[in-house]
């Protein structure tokens, strides 16, 4: 009973932040870099974004999560069963090691917002995008857009949606920390 009544407390708590959340984001100005050297994706992050109604700082922290803006990360569970990470220098390389899990089965997450290999393939049954063309930022981000959008229908625009996303609750302080160094805010942690 008494985690029952925790966990009520915590979902209550956990909507009455994310409206909170939500708003302030919707109506703040975002913070914009006057940098040359943005990546050539920020567009397309922004137009993802924009497609499921969520702040581009909310997007850009996912991936700052998920890859640290590196098109061509994976994290993968190996052969023993231990999850793994990398990084690979090129598109070809990262062709090769995508071909290598596929072929192995390995269950893996791949590109900039690490698109599970259970939704690449998913994306490849119902809409005709090959898992290879997920390596490409500007379609990873929209494949991105459309997994966080359906966790938005699914628990609306809560943290449960952002969880929802990685498929664990533990990721909710991650992204909070990564959109906290990209947007300053009400609630952020300090130093």
């Amino acid at each position: 009973m008494n985690e029952l009544m925790s966990n009520t407390l915590c979902c209550s708590s956990l909507r009455i932040l994310a409206l909170g959340f939500f708003l302030h984001l919707f109506l703040a100005v975002p913070a914009h870099s006057t940098s040359n050297d943005l990546p050539d994706w920020e567009m397309c992050l922004a137009i993802s974004a924009k497609k499921v109604g969520v702040p581009t700082t909310l997007l850009h922290a996912i991936v700052d999560v998920e890859s640290n803006g590196h098109p061509w990360a994976f994290g993968f569970r190996n052969k023993n069963g231990k999850w793994a990470s990398r990084y690979l220098d090129d598109r070809q390389t990262a062709e090769e090691f995508l071909r290598y899990l596929w072929k192995e089965q390995l269950h893996f997450d791949a590109g900039l917002a690490q698109i599970s290999s259970p939704n690449l393939k998913r994306f490849w049954k119902t809409k005709g995008i090959s898992p290879l063309d997920a390596l490409e930022p500007c379609t990873n981000l929209q494949l991105a857009a459309i997994v966080l959008g359906e966790q938005i229908e699914k628990h609306g625009y809560t943290w449960r949606a952002v969880a929802g996303y990685n498929g664990s609750v533990k990721y909710i302080p991650r992204v909070w920390k990564a959109l906290c160094q990209r947007q300053p805010m009400a609630g952020c942690p300090r130093g």
